[in-house]
């Protein structure tokens, strides 16, 4: 467990595992996209860490015409059928200027 997992127990950050299939992930959707022709333009990621450091990797896979868009109303379900009676005691998620900082 990391500071920054202490800190933020509801938005950790990506592990190595994490980035390396997410950099697998994005080679592999260009050469599926390269095979049929064709190109994806975008990649919508929630504002969690966790997920944007996905996200710009596999941007990264796809090459530079790809964009990414943090869609701020994508994000964690809390309530009794998804997480019980236990919801976050903290705002689970970071300010943006905090999350692409990196």
């Amino acid at each position: 467990e990391t500071e920054e997992s202490r800190r933020w127990p509801y938005d950790p950050p990506l592990s190595e595992a994490g980035v390396l299939e997410a950099q697998d992930m994005g080679e592999k959707a260009r050469a599926f996209a390269q095979e049929a022709g064709e190109a994806f333009h975008v990649v919508v990621a929630s504002p969690y860490r966790r997920c944007v450091q996905t996200a710009v990797e596999i941007v990264k896979g796809l090459g530079s015409d790809t964009r990414l868009l943090i869609d701020a109303s994508l994000g964690e379900i809390y309530g009794p059928e998804i997480m019980g009676h236990h919801e976050p005691l903290m705002l689970p998620v970071r300010a943006q200027a905090e999350v692409v900082a990196d």
